[in-house]
């Protein structure tokens, strides 16, 4: 695994992510949201380091010294030249070994890439507006389904538009499911709609599992 993930360190801050999750969705109605996000995920960025309490790990576990890792393994198989195959993530790291290691690339295979010369809030927001054209292409597609746009009560994207107006005005109580098996009341906010629509856009076998969702709530 790659420095800070899964079984190296496995870098994880649940109760940060909890807290961001769990912002307050009326305040989202204030200056169209934008400065009540951009305070959460400060909050976000300073609660994750506090709660990970490891400066020294956190310091080493960047894209650079990911690819020093990659170049050493790529020593010690004694392979002159590599291919190196990204997604998402992965074309940043991969544009970045290209970058260092220019001289042992055969080749570089991007899949979604991210433009590292709009860093910061201009990739996010490049990224939310991908996001935004899946998510509408997904819609429109189910409302030009007969049997789609009938589950979703006429159209996918009207359902999808008066849902988030329902969030924004206020939580719904849900029935959420335990580990344990039981379940238990819990609101639901328009963060959680975001959070999980924009996930399931993030790749195609997710979307006709989103739009089955949507439809299941209808």
């Amino acid at each position: 695994d790659q420095r800070g993930m899964g079984m190296s360190h496995g870098v994880e801050c649940p109760k940060a992510v909890g807290a961001y999750t769990r912002d307050n969705a009326a305040l989202i109605k204030v200056n169209g949201g934008r400065d009540i996000l951009k305070n959460a995920a400060s909050a976000f960025a300073r609660d994750c380091v506090a709660e990970i309490n490891d400066e020294a790990l956190l310091a080493n576990v960047g894209t650079d010294q990911a690819v020093n890792d990659l170049e050493m393994l790529r020593e010690k198989l004694a392979v002159d030249k590599v291919w190196i195959y990204g997604q998402s993530y992965g074309t940043k790291y991969a544009q970045r070994y290209a970058t260092l290691h220019p001289e042992h690339v055969a080749g570089v295979i991007l899949d979604g890439v991210l433009d590292l010369t709009n860093p910061g809030p201009g990739l996010a927001a490049a990224q939310a507006g991908g996001f935004q054209k899946a998510m509408l292409d997904t819609l429109k597609k189910c409302d030009a389904d007969a049997a789609c746009a009938a589950d979703m009560g006429g159209s996918a994207l009207k359902f999808y538009d008066e849902l988030t107006k329902q969030l924004i005005a206020s939580p719904m109580m849900v029935d959420f499911p335990l580990p344990s098996g039981k379940t238990v009341k819990r609101p639901m906010t328009i963060r959680h709609l975001e959070a999980a629509s924009g996930q399931s856009m993030y790749a195609k076998p997710f979307r006709p599992l989103f739009l089955r969702t949507l439809a299941a709530a209808h």
